[in-house]
């Protein structure tokens, strides 16, 4: 009697979940939410689901016209798709291609990109399964943790982006593959972060490095080699990229119009770090506040009770991120890279007398650094129909190009009816 009425209550909770995502995706996400931190781990796909539609449902700006502009050529080309392998990143193109033959909507590219990297994301939360038993029989503590790892997804980022943060993520699952031991695909989702976004490389030296995680990095060398890599990362990182060759550079994605904004030495541009407002620098590092939040923690604990493997592969991504920091647009994106995998192995090692107190304030930075994100973008929220994504599933909204896209914060917003 007991089982058949909790097989009437799923299955009411079924019903309810599917009226409302399809009468407003965005109100069925608090539902969602509540069956997972129930334990059914069958509605991640379902949220990942709901995020995918309301990338999709979301007003375009930023990155999304040349994309756009892309996916018309191919549609109304006969290019032929040996072209597409000549560029150094070519899984977006390849998708724009065949989308634009099959006559698919531009739109859904945005879908399956939040969709993939939600589920990687959700991956490394069941992962945390294994290791933490709190979040088997407490259920605030499994709502702190999937509220953190939920929020540090950058949404909006790979709605408008869509390259950098879903190469992230991908290699993100790259990572969690070697550390389960499956290393054909953990090179296989590696070469796809590559190819989704050339700033992937700088990845391979870790996973590289993580064969060797049986050496280990004292607590000492760990803070000077800090402070070396925050004083003179720039000028070491300005030098390495002079002494290689610019043909070696441009067959990694690196070309001579992207080299000095990377080492940070294009004093003049908007991409680093000389090109941000006050406000806008602030919010940049709010945006990392839970990378900043892990990486002080590592410093005043010493981390004595970590795992030695885990503690050697936090570290090295540590230093990597302080070296990789000379501009704001590779310090943005190392962030997205090393973000869910630090976070993974700081929540994997906590004490359990440490762990409401930290995952909390885990939680709160997240959140900030999410503020931070809306921050950021406020003129497009502002001066953009963002109520779109609250319109029914079935509403068919699908945006025009050019012309749908936010162009910068002092230029005008442009959408063609």
């Amino acid at each position: 009697m007991v089982q058949l009425q909790l097989s009437r209550k799923r299955s009411n909770y079924r019903i309810l979940v599917i009226f409302v995502l399809l009468l407003c995706p965005i109100a069925s996400v608090p539902l969602i939410i509540s069956g997972i931190l129930n334990k059914r781990h069958e509605l991640l796909p379902l949220l990942s689901f709901v995020m995918a539609t309301l990338a999709i449902l979301s007003p375009p700006f930023a990155d999304l016209y040349r994309h756009a502009l892309n996916f018309q050529y191919y549609k109304h080309s006969s290019v032929p798709i040996s072209s597409i392998f000549m560029q150094k990143d070519y899984v977006l193109d390849l998708l724009e291609y065949y989308f634009a033959k099959w006559n698919f909507n531009f739109e859904f590219i945005r879908g399956l990109f939040v969709f993939v990297c939600y589920q990687i994301a959700f991956a490394l939360y069941k992962e945390l399964f294994k290791y933490v038993p709190a979040l088997s029989y407490s259920k605030k503590y499994r709502c702190i943790v999937f509220l953190s790892v939920f929020f540090l997804v950058p949404f909006i980022w790979i709605v408008n982006g869509l390259r950098s943060a879903t190469s992230s993520y991908l290699l993100v699952y790259s990572w969690l593959s070697l550390y389960n031991g499956k290393r054909i695909k953990c090179w296989l989702f590696a070469l796809l972060g590559v190819f989704t976004h050339f700033f992937g490389f700088v990845f391979i030296p870790v996973i590289i490095l993580f064969h060797f995680r049986k050496y280990r990095i004292g607590y000492f060398t760990y803070v000077i080699g800090a402070i070396v890599l925050f004083l003179l990362g720039k000028a070491i990182f300005s030098n390495l990229l002079d002494s290689i060759s610019e043909e070696t550079l441009s067959s990694v994605g690196v070309t001579s119009q992207n080299r000095d904004y990377y080492a940070g030495t294009d004093e003049e541009g908007a991409l680093t770090y000389s090109g941000l407002s006050f406000n806008g620098f602030i919010a940049m590092f709010m945006e990392r506040s839970p990378l900043f939040y892990i990486f002080f923690m590592t410093i005043k604990s010493r981390c004595r009770n970590y795992d030695k493997d885990d503690l050697f592969m936090i570290r090295v991504l540590f230093l990597l991120w302080i070296f990789i920091s000379s501009s704001w647009i590779p310090f943005q994106r190392i962030s997205w890279l090393i973000s869910p995998i630090v976070m993974f192995l700081f929540i994997k090692n906590m004490k359990f007398s440490e762990q409401h107190i930290r995952t909390r304030l885990l939680l709160l930075f997240t959140i900030i650094g999410q503020i931070a994100y809306i921050y950021g973008y406020r003129m497009v929220f502002f001066n953009t129909p963002f109520y779109l994504i609250s319109l029914p599933l079935y509403f068919p909204v699908f945006h025009s190009y050019p012309g749908s896209f936010y162009i910068a914060d002092d230029a005008p917003i442009r959408f063609l009816q």
